[in-house]
């Protein structure tokens, strides 16, 4: 009997012992279940999430600007005359066009830009003065028509009793002429040399013998020559400059510079092949290209005229009527 009874005893033991085991308290199954949702978090942090692919975007081909092609008068006739300008002359309605011709056909343009009010040029009007000077005048003309004529400087061929002239005995050209205002004073003086040895051709001075403008042609090699025309202000800086770089009787390089309006100032490069003017390049002030101009011919004549940007992009093209 007392041996069944510790034999139930040790039963129940090992029962209690083994439930403690198999069925925990509730406080551990809470831990349990709180350190399990922990590691699955930190499994999902640590497992790298699948990137997006990006799809290509279809791309439509791009298409090429037309280039604007216009007919135009090239003026064959005149081999002096800049690509820039027939360009320019391109965008002019009649009226106006016919206002410049006379001087395209009659003198050398030597410049000529279009502006809102009209159109600006530089000519040359040596054969409107007596004497040699600078041969320079500016010439505006407005949408209506009227024209404002402006020389390089103002001068006088009068010969009077405010005037005294010093004539080369030969030639008959003058070497010196004073002007003077009614009190006999010095109001200007201008000078002549025809030496070839001597740059500067023409000398202006004002009344306290300050120069105030020069004409100088300077020779370069056997068959170039550089035209300069200079203004200066009261203070001796340069306030215009007007050059002409001729290579034969081809002009090379033409160069306009304004003190008071810098942004009109321009260098125009011109290149040659057998004669033939094959390429113009319009700089402006700074320097910086602002269009370039190629013709092409037909016969020794030209047939038309391609017009490219800064960044040799063809923008349009000229082609004879």
């Amino acid at each position: 009997m007392y041996r069944k009874k510790l034999l139930l005893m040790s039963i129940l033991c090992v029962f209690l012992v083994t439930g403690c085991s198999i069925f925990p308290n509730k406080k551990d199954i809470k831990i349990q279940e709180q350190q399990n949702n922990s590691n699955k978090n930190i499994e999902q942090n640590q497992t790298p999430k699948a990137e997006k692919t990006a799809q290509p975007k279809a791309t439509t081909p791009k298409e090429e600007p037309k280039l604007s092609i216009k007919k135009a008068d090239l003026y064959n006739d005149n081999n002096e005359i800049s690509l820039s300008t027939i360009a320019a002359l391109s965008n002019v309605d009649d009226s106006l066009k016919a206002k410049v011709e006379g001087y395209i056909q009659n003198s050398t343009v030597y410049y000529l830009e279009t502006k809102k009010d009209g159109i600006f040029m530089i000519v040359d009007n040596s054969d409107a003065e007596n004497f040699p000077r600078h041969g320079l005048e500016f010439v505006e003309i407005n949408h209506n028509g009227v024209k404002k004529v402006t020389p390089l400087i103002k001068t006088t061929d009068a010969n009077d009793e405010n005037d005294v002239w010093e004539l080369d005995e030969e030639t008959k050209l003058p070497i010196r002429h004073v002007n003077y205002n009614h009190d006999g004073e010095i109001v200007y003086s201008e000078f002549w040399n025809y030496s070839p040895e001597s740059q500067i051709k023409y000398e202006l001075k004002d009344h306290q013998g300050k120069t105030v403008s020069l004409r100088k042609e300077i020779q370069e090699g056997d068959s170039n020559i550089r035209i300069e025309n200079l203004v200066y202000d009261k203070e001796g800086h340069t306030k215009l400059n007007i050059s002409t770089n001729y290579e034969g009787p081809e002009i090379s390089r033409f160069t306009y510079y304004n003190s008071s309006s810098p942004a009109d100032s321009v260098v125009v490069m011109s290149e040659f092949e057998n004669g033939q003017k094959v390429k113009e390049t319009v700089y402006s002030s700074d320097y910086k290209v602002k269009n370039v101009f190629k013709p092409t011919y037909e016969d020794g004549k030209r047939a038309g005229i391609k017009i490219f940007d800064n960044q040799n992009q063809e923008l349009e093209e000229i082609v004879s009527e």
